[in-house]
């Protein structure tokens, strides 16, 4: 967090203003390593109708991320 920048936490602000979308070789994989390390998982992989598989998990801070890659 940063006054000087304008930068908050998302846990200062009670929500998340934006998100983190990240391309991976194999989400499945990517979600289990996850999952073994105890994050914090918002949903399991799925396959989104706009063609990709993906999962989504929140950091400490409360930053959304996504991980996926397109369905073949």
């Amino acid at each position: 967090e940063s006054a000087e920048y304008g930068l908050a936490s998302p846990r200062s602000l009670g929500s998340a203003t934006a998100m983190v979308s990240v391309i991976v070789a194999d989400v499945d994989e990517h979600y289990e390593r996850a999952s073994g390390q105890d994050a914090n998982i918002i949903y399991p992989p799925v396959d989104q109708p706009y063609g990709y598989r993906e999962y989504s998990a929140r950091d400490l801070e409360g930053h959304l991320w996504s991980f996926m890659k397109p369905l073949e």
